[in-house]
């Protein structure tokens, strides 16, 4: 017979993912347990709105429902090998084995990304970072071009004319396939 104190020792237990299922509706781990136990198909009940697949030998704590060890579930994975550290103060980060991170500072967003796309299902819009190059829309260079050959005109006929410079459009970049983002020049 268990007593009170092993009951109460059994509700919580640590581990390490083996295996992960992230077919399932509620995803599934494998788990090495204590003294070698190993637990299959146990729920990892995650956050509404945030899902991850956990990596062989992410850390896991394990419930025991009512105290039945048979009836666990995952409640929190954790990974120290990838976690960002020496955050500050109230400072948030997303972040994955692959060093990208959204990083939610004090002073902004930081994201650290190879590559970042917005889209849906429709398909995906590159984003632009600075210092990347991005061509003018050329409708926009074609009325530069026949501004300055209209001003040119109109000084080598009337010289004595002082053409005021019409107003430039407002050019919104736009990335072409295959190209990185940036800011305006």
């Amino acid at each position: 017979m268990i007593g009170l104190r092993g009951v109460i020792a059994g509700l919580l237990v640590r581990g390490t993912v083996l295996a992960t299922n992230a077919a399932a509706a509620c995803q599934r781990l494998q788990a090495q347990l204590r003294a070698g136990e190993v637990a299959d198909n146990i729920e990892h009940l995650e956050p509404y709105g945030l899902t991850a697949h956990a990596l062989k030998g992410a850390e896991v704590v394990t419930a025991s429902i009512g105290g039945d060890a048979s009836h666990q579930v995952v409640l929190i994975v954790s990974d120290r090998r990838h976690r960002p550290a020496n955050l500050t103060a109230g400072e948030v980060c997303l972040y994955d084995n692959n060093g990208q991170r959204v990083h939610l500072t004090s002073s902004g967003v930081v994201i650290e990304a190879s590559s970042i796309s917005l889209g849906g299902t429709a398909g995906t819009a590159p984003v632009a970072r600075v210092g990347d190059t991005v061509p003018r829309p050329a409708d926009d260079q074609a009325w530069i071009t026949a501004v300055n050959t209209s001003l040119a005109d109109v000084k080598a006929n009337e010289p004595a004319i002082q053409a005021p410079l019409p107003t430039p459009p407002v050019i919104v970049p736009t990335i072409a396939t295959g190209s990185s983002v940036t800011e305006s020049q």
